[in-house]
Parts: structure tokens; sequence; C-alpha cells
């Protein structure tokens, strides 16, 4: 049984998203769709949500049948106390995709999306066509020292702390933004326009961005949905950088697989993109300027562009 709203689209544009909610397990999972013709599944970062992919969403849905996930313990998801590995993830996932009845689609993953959109296919390569890797993790070590000091016991009370306050200039809530800029590159992105939008649309970029924020914080002001995020990071790292890797079984994927990649990535360095497109046997690497973590926000127009070409 699913549930079923109708939702407006962000810059007016007139395709249409639907939120659907689908009971996967016994939990429920929430989606964003849209558009007709090959499926393609789309994973969000650590602790986003599916609106990250808002911006690429209504140039795919032109020309495919698109699903962006909140993946359980994210957004509209269900919330559980469960094993949150990307293993387990990707079972999530696997089910997810029979419920919406999706037999094989492309994916694309950024950054813990990434990564999971492996695993997917390492547990279950018959569901996925073509493979597209968006910063994504699983190809080092390195790690930001925000989200390294994270894994550290006690951290879900001193981020509770910190985003306590809704009063956007109390002095803790501002010590709390400046702390969520250096946790969470999705908000970092939330400061400035995308690299390849134009002049006209950017009061409508300033509005996204500013809704982007707030909804981050208040995400992160939930103890459930902060113990699901801390629970996937220790999953793939600790105090000393990435822990999970996925460099020693990379020569097991025989899909195409496209990797894009940001010049300046604090979080994720571009080095780790260059590592797996030789490690990949089918692999290309997309590296986009003056641009971060989050290519997808950053610069969409042209994520879009390399996502339709590479699918065909």
């Amino acid at each position: 049984m699913e549930e079923t709203t109708q939702r407006p689209l962000q810059y007016g544009h007139p395709t249409p998203l639907e939120a659907r909610v689908v009971t996967v397990l016994g939990y429920r999972m929430r989606y964003l769709t849209a558009g007709e013709g090959e499926p393609v599944l789309l994973l969000h970062g650590l602790a986003d949500c599916a609106e990250s992919w808002v911006r690429i969403l209504p140039s795919l849905a032109r020309h495919y049948q698109v699903f962006a996930l909140d993946l359980l313990g994210c957004g509209g998801s269900d919330k559980p106390r469960i094993d949150y590995s990307l293993w387990a993830l990707a079972t999530y996932v696997r089910h997810f995709m029979d419920a919406v009845d999706i037999p094989q689609a492309h994916i694309v993953g950024h950054s813990f999306g990434g990564g999971l959109a492996l695993h997917l296919h390492f547990q279950y390569p018959e569901r996925l066509k073509r493979l597209a890797l968006i910063a994504t993790g699983g190809m080092g070590t390195d790690l930001s020292l925000s989200l390294r000091l994270c894994t550290l016991p006690g951290a879900s009370p001193v981020i509770g702390a910190l985003l306590a306050s809704r009063q956007a200039e109390h002095p803790i809530a501002r010590v709390g933004r400046a702390a969520l800029n250096r946790l969470w590159p999705a908000a970092l992105v939330a400061a400035r326009a995308p690299t390849d939008g134009a002049a006209s649309a950017a009061a409508d970029d300033e509005a996204l961005f500013a809704s982007e924020e707030a909804d981050i914080l208040e995400r992160l002001r939930d103890a459930d949905a902060r113990a699901a995020f801390l629970a996937m990071l220790r999953g793939v790292g600790n105090v000393r950088g990435q822990r999970a890797t996925a460099l020693d079984r990379l020569h097991l994927v025989r899909t195409p697989v496209l990797l894009i990649h940001g010049r300046n990535d604090a979080t994720i360095p571009v080095a780790h993109g260059h590592i797996a497109s030789k490690a990949l046997a089918q692999a290309q690497l997309e590296v986009i300027e003056q641009c971060g973590h989050c290519p997808h926000r950053e610069a969409p127009t042209q994520v879009s562009h390399l996502l339709e070409r590479f699918f065909g």
C-alpha cells in the first residue's frame, strides 16, 4: 500500500514530482518519483535526503522514470534502531526496488550513497544497468576532520546541544551553524549559488539553499535521525578516516561506471576518483572545475548532461 501526494517542483518546472511512501520489510520508506522510461534510482549522501536531487530530477525525468529515495534513517523515511551498515542498507534498497516494481535500474549514488550503490552491485549485480558515482566514498581513507570527530563517543549530545536553539541570532545557534558547515558539505553548498546557474535563477537558488539549510538543521535536531546518521558514519569511518573500502573488489565490477568529482572537494579528494577510474574495468571520470563535494547541487546542468549522455 502506497500513500501518494503531489509535490510542486522548485524553479517552476512543469514536470510534476510525486512524494510517495511504501512499506519495505515493515518500515516506511519515502521517495520522489517522476517521468517515464527506463528507471533511474538515486541514492543520497550521508544524512541527506531525496530533495538533494531536485536540481537534476526535472532534466532526467524528460527521458527516464526517476526514483529519489529517502534511505532508512533519513528524510521522511522511518528511523528505526537497526543495522545501518552498507550491506544492510543495500538489502533494504533491493527490497524497495521490489516494492515499487523495478526489476533493474541505472543507479546514481552520491558520497555515502555511492558506496551504497557499489554494495548494491556486489550483492545484487543483476539489478543494475549502469552505475554513476558522484564524489563516491570507499576509494581511500581520506575524510574531513569534522566527520572523523563525529565518530567519537558522545558526538550525538554535542551536536544536539549546538543545534538546540532555533533563534538564528542566538550565540549557540551561530556556533551550531558554523559547526554544521564543517560537518556536512551540503550545508556549505547552501551558502553559494550553482557554478552553472543562470543569473535569472539566482533568487530561486538562494531560496532553495536557505530551505535546504533549514531542513538540514531540523533533521539533525531529531535524536533518531542523529542516531541513524552517526550509525551510518561509524559504519564506514572512524577517527582515522574512512575504513570501508571497495578498492579490493572493484575488479569485480563489469558494468560501465561514470565517476563525477568536484575539483575542489574538501570532503573526499578528487584523487579518489582517479584511483577508482584506474581500478575499474569500464570507467569514465569527469572532473568538474570550481566544484566541491556536491556536484549535483553546485553544477546541476553539467551533471544532468553527463548522466543523460552516459545512460544513453
